[in-house]
């Protein structure tokens, strides 16, 4: 809707929204250019593998574990290695579409562990 005709003949138009149109709240919905780049810097940061990050199921320092401990944590480890080979086996099944999503991502969330660098979800301890 357009107001002002009737004070100076048109020269000044303005337009008014209005909150109840689709068009109205889209633009709402849109974030400003630094809140999207703070967003994406932060995205980015925390996607990334910390050099002395420790996954499931793994020791950093295994010489401060008693041997009995250490047995059980190596079974547990391997236990883990089971887990993600069942996993990756369930990704490449295509009868579960559960598992990797209209897009064919894996699903990873419960891996034990992934690769340097970027990653996606895993179970860190």
């Amino acid at each position: 809707m357009v107001a002002g005709d009737d004070h100076r003949g048109g020269a000044a138009q303005v337009v008014q929204h209005h909150d109840d149109t689709e068009e109205y709240a889209e633009l709402r919905t849109i974030a400003g250019q630094l809140r999207t780049l703070l967003c994406i810097s932060l995205i980015e940061i925390l996607s990334k593998h910390s050099d002395d990050e420790v996954y499931l199921g793994q020791r950093d320092t295994p010489e401060w574990t008693l041997d009995t401990a250490k047995e059980a944590f190596r079974q547990f480890g391997d236990r883990l290695v089971g887990i993600k080979a069942r996993i990756a086996e369930m990704n490449r099944d295509p009868r579960l579409r559960n598992c990797t999503g209209p897009a064919r991502f894996p699903y990873t969330l419960l891996s034990p562990n992934t690769s340097d660098g970027y990653h996606q979800p895993g179970a860190k301890l």
